[in-house]
């Protein structure tokens, strides 16, 4: 039996001379119904999908979308041992908070919500807010080693950590 799958489709399509952009949002419009499907039925999947497809897209960045995605699934502890879901500062918090900092160019508020947010879920027992935001500058935006093409370190770690 061959192998007929939706890439070789469109790859023979293609040589073909038988796409154009509308052809392709046609069918994007398909795929779209069909994620509607996994999202229900395999959730984990449908968000997998998502997350690779928002790298490619964005380079790692964030959106509003995706940054609220991330921040409305994670959990911590905070000093009192209260336990805490999702962001700790707004957005406006933050910008306001960070904005004497440099950060690498196409850096934009979402991806600082999220770092900024993501390392006081991690540290938030042990450092002080003005610790946190130094720390998480210098983890996230700091780093000369981390040297990835098409992504941005504060990614690959929320890919590792989710």
């Amino acid at each position: 039996m061959i192998m007929y799958t939706y890439k070789k489709m469109l790859e023979k399509a293609k040589e073909r001379g038988l796409t154009s952009e509308g052809l392709m949002w046609a069918g994007i419009q398909d795929v779209d119904k069909m994620l509607c499907v996994i999202k229900e039925v395999e959730p984990q999947m449908y968000w997998d999908f998502l997350r690779s497809q928002h790298k490619a897209l964005y380079k790692g960045h964030y959106d509003e979308d995706y940054a609220e995605y991330d921040l409305a699934n994670i959990y911590y502890m905070d000093k009192s041992g209260m336990k805490r879901q999702g962001p700790y500062w707004s957005v406006a918090d933050v910008e306001n908070a960070t904005k004497a900092m440099n950060f690498p160019s196409g850096t934009n508020k979402w991806d600082k919500y999220v770092a900024f947010n993501v390392f006081k879920s991690d540290l938030a027992k042990s450092l002080s807010d003005e610790e946190v935001l130094r720390g998480a500058h210098e983890f996230f935006f700091e780093d000369m080693d981390f040297k990835k093409e098409g992504t941005t370190k504060l990614w690959e770690y929320m890919d590792c950590v989710r």
